[in-house]
């Protein structure tokens, strides 16, 4: 399985395949799951902190649980039809080996409120957890939040902005030498379909003077 990859440049554009193991929702989850796998953070002292294992979703009870780590709780998604009227270009053909050509037509967005929970045991790791989750969710200097490349969902990019951050303090956690802390984030994807236009007509887009033009 192909692992999410972290945007850097901000004229980076999709690398777009036919490929695709997932839905819009698990293709926001996954991708996320995938970067905060990578995510590493040396605090003061020289301790290293990273995620032992990051979920999708919450862990099945038989799962063996690990400090700290990390689980994904996405809302219910919603489709944004903003963009609603399918649009035909030329750089969303793909050629399959075959020779057959193949649209990637966007139909819409779908937008998703994501919760990362994140488990620790001592109320210095959470802190250390948290310190590497602000940098990692602002990791550029062009944007705010950040964008990743899936490569399971058509190339596309999933894009991230962090909303709120809360640490969760109850005497049931304390009991357990649970410290826990979420961070939630607004995740935006393109909704796409793979179609067989024969008739299409797709249109050029031309650059002139940084703004581009759509030509029949």
């Amino acid at each position: 399985m192909a692992v999410a990859t972290l945007i850097i440049s901000p004229t980076a554009k999709p690398l777009l395949t036919s490929r695709r193991e997932v839905d819009a929702r698990t293709a926001i989850a996954r991708s996320l799951a995938d970067y905060l796998s990578t995510l590493r953070y040396f605090a003061p002292g020289g301790r290293e902190v990273a995620f032992r294992r990051v979920f999708a979703a919450h862990a099945e009870q038989e799962v063996p649980a690990e400090f700290p780590s990390a689980a994904l709780v996405v809302g219910s998604p919603r489709y944004d039809a903003s963009s609603f009227t399918p649009v035909v270009r030329a750089d969303q053909r793909l050629t399959l080996p075959d020779g057959r050509g193949l649209y990637l037509i966007k139909t819409c967005e779908m937008t998703a409120d994501v919760v990362v929970d994140a488990w620790t045991t001592e109320p210095e790791e959470r802190i250390q957890v948290m310190t590497m989750l602000e940098d990692a969710l602002c990791p550029v200097d062009w944007m705010f939040g950040f964008r990743l490349a899936v490569p399971d969902y058509y190339g596309l990019h999933v894009e991230f902005e962090p909303q709120t951050m809360s640490y969760l303090d109850t005497e049931a956690d304390a009991q357990h030498r649970y410290r826990r802390a979420q961070v939630s984030l607004a995740a935006r994807v393109p909704v796409v379909r793979l179609s067989a236009l024969p008739m299409a007509k797709p249109r050029a887009v031309v650059a002139l003077d940084d703004v581009e033009v759509e030509a029949s």
